[in-house]
């Protein structure tokens, strides 16, 4: 049974666990961006339409990125299953949205799913729903829904057409689908106003419903990093690893900041597009050059990020003394921290689609988590008999878990630039001179552009 004033309402628990998500976003990744807020109206019928990678931590964003609203979340329905499940998903103002895979006696029940939704954007409140219908690993936007259109001209034709919905186009995006210690970017675009297609809907509903998808798509592709050449997918995301830089350059970029790599990034791919369509001789050239590149990396076992900065024996030693004489303080985070981490470890095993293991993962931190540290905190306060210990203690839980978070990553640079010095010039020059000739041929693709 649906909690229905609940969802309308003002939540109380809504507005509560808004904090130790947003706590556990700042944790859990290394960089946590939300740009865009200006462009979300308030006391305004929204729905927001972001694309979706990673599962329910794409909504959990959502959630922390605006919190002047309380977002009523339409999710796929196999998730509601089980009646504790769905009671505690509705209570977070989350609701099932069926498929055709669900059967069509499901798909009845979406007419209910869809009048709640209409009847909060009624009282000027905001609703979410993922207009691919599926998440998707990879870095491209699929064929959007029309459950959107649907609803925004449903709602605005029950109110006479003076509702004044606007849809918000989101775009996010991770370095990392799947572990902490990455990066988490969600933009936020320039609302578009249900009533510029209302005299369309009045005249042809089937020709509004597509002018509004389309201009949806393009609004959403516009914030996200949409690769739609999938058979080139993975030169395209190596691409931009290594000519980023140089791409930054060249558009007058100069801060190492995440929103220029990523302008850096769209330009890197619409370069390349172009490329594909004028000029597939010199994009096949590129193209088996990259791939060749990347082989004789995983061959050598480093990263690009090695290979182009090529650091110097002094460089490395200088930096394996500083990381060993941060080997206390790293053993120490690792001690407090590993006991929740391991369920975790063994429980994310099991799930064999990757865009699940960070949903997984974040959502059993924020319960995890608390409860470890709480008894942790409770026996270093017996244990030790000393009220400052243990509040101390508790002070030292915070950096405990950023540090643990980074410094597994630091670690395993060290152990990389190590194997990079380890092999001999005569091997990695192949590889170098490789890498050198990507880059000029890029630089070559892109003064055409």
């Amino acid at each position: 049974m649906l909690l229905k004033k609940h969802i309308k309402n003002f939540s109380w628990v809504y507005a509560v666990i808004r904090w130790p998500i947003t706590f556990a976003f700042i944790l859990f990744y290394r960089k946590y961006i939300i740009r865009g807020k200006e462009n979300v109206p308030r006391n305004t019928p929204l729905i927001f339409t972001p694309n979706h990678q990673c599962a329910a931590v794409d909504a959990f964003g959502l959630v922390t990125g605006v919190p002047f609203h309380q977002i009523l979340f339409l999710s796929r329905a196999d998730v509601f299953n089980k009646p504790v499940v769905s009671r505690i998903l509705q209570f977070i103002k989350i609701l099932p949205i069926y498929r055709d895979r669900d059967g069509a006696e499901a798909l009845e029940k979406n007419k209910e799913i869809f009048d709640i939704a209409i009847e909060t954007l009624a009282l000027k409140k905001a609703v979410c729903t993922f207009p691919e219908a599926r998440h998707n690993n990879s870095r491209f936007l699929l064929p959007l829904k029309k459950g959107i259109p649907r609803i925004a001209f449903t709602a605005e034709e029950r109110n006479n057409f003076r509702l004044g919905v606007n849809i918000v186009p989101v775009g996010i995006y991770y370095d990392n689908y799947t572990d902490s210690g990455s990066i988490f970017q969600l933009i936020f675009g320039k609302p578009i106003s249900v009533s510029g297609y209302i005299p369309l809907y009045k005249e042809n509903p089937a020709k509004a419903f597509v002018a509004l998808k389309n201009d949806m798509e393009a609004a959403i592709k516009f914030l996200m990093i949409d690769i739609q050449n999938r058979e080139f997918n993975d030169m395209y995301e190596n691409l931009r690893y290594i000519y980023n830089k140089n791409m930054k350059q060249k558009l007058g970029l100069i801060r190492d900041t995440q929103l220029n790599k990523f302008t850096a990034d769209k330009k890197i791919i619409e370069i390349l597009d172009k490329t594909f369509k004028e000029n597939r001789a010199e994009f096949d050239i590129l193209a088996c050059k990259t791939s060749q590149y990347f082989q004789n990396l995983d061959t050598l076992k480093i990263t690009d990020a090695i290979a182009e900065k090529s650091h110097g024996l002094f460089f490395i030693l200088l930096k394996s003394l500083g990381l060993l004489l941060w080997l206390p303080v790293f053993i120490y985070s690792y001690l407090n921290n590993i006991l929740p981490v391991l369920p975790i470890k063994s429980f994310v095993k099991k799930i064999k689609e990757p865009q699940f293991h960070s949903s997984v993962k974040f959502g059993m931190s924020l319960f995890l988590f608390p409860i470890f540290y709480t008894i942790q905190t409770v026996l270093v306060f017996l244990l030790s008999g000393n009220s400052w210990i243990g509040m101390g203690y508790i002070l030292s839980l915070f950096p405990a878990i950023i540090i643990f978070v980074n410094c597994r990553r630091w670690y395993k640079n060290l152990f990389t630039e190590w194997n990079f010095l380890r092999t001999g010039k005569s091997i990695l020059a192949p590889t170098l001179k490789l890498r050198s000739e990507i880059i000029q041929l890029m630089e070559e693709i892109a003064k055409a552009y």
